[in-house]
């Protein structure tokens, strides 16, 4: 199994190879995860190109508010990509071992659901602020704050299809249904601030 220490400091090409190669972890998850993450890179030079000289007072205290938040976002959802392989070796370590100590694979699955569900609900944040501060946002940078939508919608979806694998083998009926639940919910949401934005950006370029 390869090394999965701090995958966000690794060379972007040699990431994308780790991802590539014939080895459990890193996968699917941390590539949704570093979807998340360049959504919310992405998000955050559209907000710094909408703090200019001539922008007044509040709304700069606003943006530069908003800019705080993003860096939070990216830098969490850079840690989730290693935080989701390690759960993931994890799970499988216990999986192997799933006949005798089945408590310990059901810990290890409600750990490796946990990481996607922050993903989705660090992604719902994101939108929301941008959502927030829309009118705000520079009008020459609408194709980049477009593909935020758009990736930070497909990571969040992404995270869902994680968690609803990993639940499928969950003893416990009421916390399968709630895990469930909940990422259908915040995707949902992020769907809806997505579509918010987007709403936003079609009536002021008509």
């Amino acid at each position: 199994m390869n090394d999965v220490n701090d995958l966000a400091s690794l060379p972007f090409d040699t990431l994308l190879d780790r991802l590539a190669d014939r080895s459990p972890t890193p996968g699917g998850g941390a590539a949704a995860a570093a979807t998340g993450a360049l959504a919310a890179a992405l998000a955050r030079m559209v907000t710094a190109y909408s703090i200019r000289q001539d922008t007044e007072p509040a709304a700069r205290r606003e943006l530069e508010e908003l800019l705080v938040r993003l860096r939070r976002i990216d830098a969490l959802l850079r840690a989730l990509m290693t935080e989701d392989a390690r759960a993931y070796a994890s799970l499988r370590q216990a999986a192997r071992a799933a006949e005798k100590k089945e408590a310990a694979y059901q810990e290890a699955l409600l750990t490796a659901s946990a990481v996607p569900t922050e993903m989705a609900a660090l992604l719902s944040e994101m939108l929301a602020s941008l959502d927030a501060h829309k009118k705000r946002l520079n009008r020459a940078l609408e194709s980049d704050l477009g593909i935020v939508l758009r990736l930070a919608t497909a990571a969040a979806r992404a995270a869902e299809r994680l968690v609803q694998i990993n639940v499928t083998e969950m003893q416990d009926e009421t916390r399968r249904e709630r895990l469930l639940r909940g990422m259908a919910d915040t995707v949902k949401r992020c769907d809806q601030l997505a579509w918010s934005i987007f709403g936003y950006l079609e009536r002021r370029g008509a």
